[in-house]
């Protein structure tokens, strides 16, 4: 994994979500990197990450959410 502190949003590859208030979730093709940013700080953190795994992540990640939303 690897942070960076940006002035900005980072802008390279593909939004899968950006919230309300700045923070985004981006996959980088080209990189092979999944970017979270945290507009609060101004930092991302880039997860090395290929399609395989991607897929996997997503799935686990909404079968996460759909838990979590029953719970309350």
């Amino acid at each position: 994994m690897q942070a960076t502190q940006h002035q900005d949003p980072p802008k390279a590859g593909v939004e899968f979500y950006a919230h309300p208030d700045g923070h985004g979730l981006m996959f980088d093709a080209t990189a092979q990197e999944l970017r979270l940013f945290n507009a609060d700080s101004f930092v991302s953190l880039a997860i090395p990450m290929g399609a395989s795994m991607l897929a996997e992540v997503g799935e686990r990640m909404a079968a996460l959410g759909k838990k979590l939303q029953g719970s309350f």
